[in-house]
């Protein structure tokens, strides 16, 4: 019925979240004044963050989401349903959820998986005489340094693991305490002496400003802080 009370519409008619409609009582020939009603869709959808991270082989199920009765879907509009135990998650991939509750189903969720892997770096990286493993250059979140291929060995302080000529160390990325990325391969390339320039500071004879001032730019009219 229309905001006048002049359209009436079937009892049958499904309900649109968001809508207003307006209804009235008849007692004998006498009709009351109309009454508004506005509808929204219950139950709320589940909750859970909608880009999300795993290891290769981790399936739906491991998805991170808070909610009643779930419901996995391949498609936006919730048409193609998916076991949420036996779908492996693709990367890049997203999944849609909804939640039923009192026999009601909510909108769906979207959830995009990421997988997880090897942190980013040079295969082929120099280093100069007393460089340490924790010198190489990698991005990555977490990372883990093994001397194996096999990540069997870790490099518990890569900070006082001296680097060796021609070795290979391989380095991971983990997420939580047992998502673990695969291995990336560095090979370490020792550079002469001679390719290696060393800065010495002499901070007795010079504090900080100075050696700023009048050793590194030798302009006394440079602001330090």
């Amino acid at each position: 019925m229309n905001s006048s009370a002049t359209i009436q519409i079937p009892a049958t008619t499904p309900l649109v979240d968001g809508s207003t409609y307006y209804v009235r009582q008849q007692v004998g020939g006498c009709l009351s004044d109309p009454i508004t009603i506005q509808v929204k869709r219950t139950p709320v959808p589940p909750v859970g963050e909608d880009q999300q991270v795993f290891c290769q082989g981790e399936t739906v199920a491991d998805f991170i989401v808070g909610g009643t009765n779930l419901t996995w879907y391949a498609n936006a509009a919730g048409t193609t349903v998916i076991n949420p135990t036996t779908t492996v998650l693709t990367d890049g991939t997203t999944y849609y959820v909804s939640q039923t509750i009192n026999g009601c189903e909510s909108d769906v969720v979207a959830i995009t998986a990421n997988i997880i892997t090897p942190p980013i770096g040079d295969a082929v990286q120099d280093f100069c005489p007393g460089m340490m493993v924790s010198d190489l250059e990698v991005e990555g979140n977490n990372v883990v340094w093994y001397q194996d291929a096999a990540g069997t060995i870790v490099i518990n302080d890569p900070s006082t693991f001296q680097l060796v000529n021609a070795t290979t160390y391989y380095v991971s990325q983990t997420y939580g305490p047992n998502c673990e990325s695969g291995l990336l391969a560095v090979t370490a390339n020792q550079l002469s002496t001679s390719d290696c320039t060393y800065i010495s500071v002499d901070d007795t004879t010079y504090n900080t400003t100075q050696l700023v001032q009048d050793i590194l730019i030798n302009n006394p009219c440079a602001f330090i802080d």
